[in-house]
């Protein structure tokens, strides 16, 4: 019976945070098929600034690992999802970095680059795999990177408050990944209270099991071994 109540406790635990690992997953791995598909357009104008290169590999690397990591959800190790939610964090702010190496500099864009539309989204990721502060660096990095890239594309035309604009976007992004983590961190204690829960009724079993021993062994012996030694002592036997 214990083994079996320790078996129960092994197999549930973790399974909330699991769950909610999945269901962010396909949540981000919705939002990525979204995005691209609503910036179809900025995509092919922002391309003109830049390299051959950089928009299709952009597009593949940031897009494809958002939509693998919804994908790889339904894997059933969640060890591969979170490898997967990982890849797709960090996929966005590595292309948005390389954007500064492909841009050449003279090329203008009075709208902006088309990653900075979600940076957010790339930090849900890691947000849901990631603990809370590479989450939240990982927020502060990304947005940074986009408005700053937002702010030299628009160099000839009127632009706005640099820090204002990251400061939103702290602001707006950090919401989203503060929830994310609140409720996975809720997932962690749920999983933790169940475990201990199951500790705690295997551990019971077990001392209910020795009683229940105890009490048949005392009962063998007074019975059984006490009547025999009776009988014997009334032959005149030691």
């Amino acid at each position: 019976m214990n083994d079996n109540l320790q078996a129960t406790g092994s197999d549930a635990a973790h399974r909330s945070t699991d769950r909610l690992i999945r269901i962010f997953g396909r949540f981000v791995g919705t939002g990525y098929a979204a995005y691209l598909l609503l910036l179809v357009p900025d995509i092919a104008r922002s391309s003109v600034t830049v390299p051959g290169w950089w928009t299709p590999a952009a597009v593949i690397v940031v897009f494809g690992t958002g939509l693998a990591f919804g994908a790889f959800t339904f894997h059933p190790s969640i060890r591969v999802s979170q490898v997967a939610g990982s890849i797709a964090a960090l996929a966005f702010p590595v292309m948005a970095l390389l954007w500064w190496v492909a841009w050449d500099g003279t090329t203008f864009d009075r709208n902006g680059m088309f990653l900075s539309a979600f940076p957010g989204l790339a930090s849900l990721a890691a947000a849901t795999v990631w603990r809370p502060i590479p989450a939240f660096v990982h927020t502060a990095v990304s947005v940074v990177i986009v408005q700053l890239i937002n702010q030299a594309v628009r160099e000839p035309f009127p632009r706005s408050n640099i820090i204002a604009e990251i400061f939103f976007g702290l602001m707006f992004c950090t919401v989203f990944v503060a929830a994310t983590l609140a409720a996975l961190r809720t997932g962690r204690i749920l999983d933790a209270t169940i475990s201990a829960t199951h500790g705690d009724a295997a551990r019971a079993a077990a001392a209910n099991a020795r009683e229940v021993e105890r009490e048949r062994f005392d009962a063998l012996i007074h019975d059984e071994v006490m009547s025999s030694l009776l009988a014997v002592a009334r032959q005149g036997r030691t």
